[in-house]
């Protein structure tokens, strides 16, 4: 039998990029956001925060298009008479009437809807499983570890014993 000698591979050089490192910046930035730590915890509720707001201004822009904005605006704009505090009132007064508009909110309704219900349907779970008197346990529990939404409260034993109001919390009945 022959013996083939261990080869090297070749090191890199300045100008080949490195095999994986897209692949490994891609890997790690998933760990942080799914860890189930505190930071990664804020990390969701910002990213969804960030998405719940992006999607309502899109939906705005969607249903009322710039040249419905663009149009009362700048025929305002062009008012010699119009003070710059009466240009931003109008401005805020356009912008709310966007956002808030019935046609724009019962989409956003329509669209968060099944993430409300899927929130609640994990709580109702939670509450059968841990034998849990009330839904709301559940659901601070969901919205804590999910997203941070809270300060996590720290428990506090004195001579072997709970509060009332730390036994009810969702760290001691859930996990």
């Amino acid at each position: 039998m022959s013996q083939i000698p261990d080869q090297l591979p070749p090191a890199p050089t300045q100008n080949s990029p490195q095999i994986g490192t897209f692949a490994q910046a891609f890997e790690l930035a998933l760990t942080r956001l799914f860890a189930l730590t505190e930071s990664g915890a804020q990390i969701r509720g910002s990213i969804f925060s960030t998405l719940v707001m992006i999607t309502w201004l899109l939906t705005a822009l969607w249903f009322h298009p710039w040249s419905d904005w663009s149009v009362r605006l700048f025929h305002f704009r062009l008012d010699p008479a119009s003070s710059p505090a009466a240009y931003i009132l109008v401005l805020i007064d356009h912008l709310l009437g966007f956002l808030l508009a019935g046609d724009t909110l019962t989409r956003l309704i329509t669209f968060f809807l099944p993430a409300w219900l899927a929130h609640e349907i994990a709580a109702i779970y939670l509450m059968d499983i841990f034998e849990l008197p009330k839904t709301s346990i559940g659901r601070d529990f969901i919205s804590r570890t999910a997203f941070a939404s809270s300060s996590s409260d720290s428990l506090v034993i004195n001579s072997e014993k709970l509060s009332r109001k730390q036994e009810d919390s969702p760290a001691i009945r859930i996990g």
